[in-house]
């Protein structure tokens, strides 16, 4: 008989940063609020991050990055939308990038009660860390992925 046993159906939220002496350990498994405060508050820094790089962007790429409802009003991009933004994202002339990658550490700190914390997280080269945000991101929508599969990198600063 095949059975559902709650306590094997996903692997826990383990995370090793020790090679860039960061240390290790497992994040508490976060309540369905947790969880959706996270995603609004993740696409709200998504599109705040689009619009940014829209203002930069040439006119063909800018279609690529806004989002506009019916009425053509701007509007929160999808999850799928914020990836596939974050992917042509590219702040390193700006001056909001520090603001931006501070937002995205409080963000995931509050979610993970601190385990990393900043200073952890902090410690990571900049791929890493966006790495490690795909991968959180894919936890929270697609439990069923495993850590082998590649996860779009989250990297919201270039350099570092």
């Amino acid at each position: 008989m095949v059975m559902f046993d709650a306590g094997d159906a996903v692997e826990e939220m383990a995370w090793d940063f020790t090679k860039y002496g960061g240390g290790s350990g497992v994040i508490p498994e976060p309540s369905d609020l947790a969880i959706e405060k996270f995603l609004r508050k993740f696409n709200v820094l998504v599109t705040q991050v689009s619009r940014a790089a829209t203002r930069r962007a040439a006119e063909s790429d800018a279609a690529l990055l806004e989002a506009k409802d019916d009425e053509g009003k701007d509007r929160l991009l999808t999850l799928e939308e914020s990836l596939e933004a974050l992917k042509k994202i590219d702040l390193s002339e700006t001056n909001t990038a520090p603001e931006i990658s501070e937002a995205m550490l409080v963000l995931v700190c509050t979610l993970t009660k601190n385990n990393p914390s900043k200073t952890q997280l902090k410690k990571l080269p900049n791929r890493v860390r966006g790495a490690f945000y795909g991968w959180l991101v894919g936890q929270l929508t697609n439990p069923e992925f495993s850590a082998a599969v590649t996860r779009p990198s989250l990297s919201l600063v270039s350099g570092g």
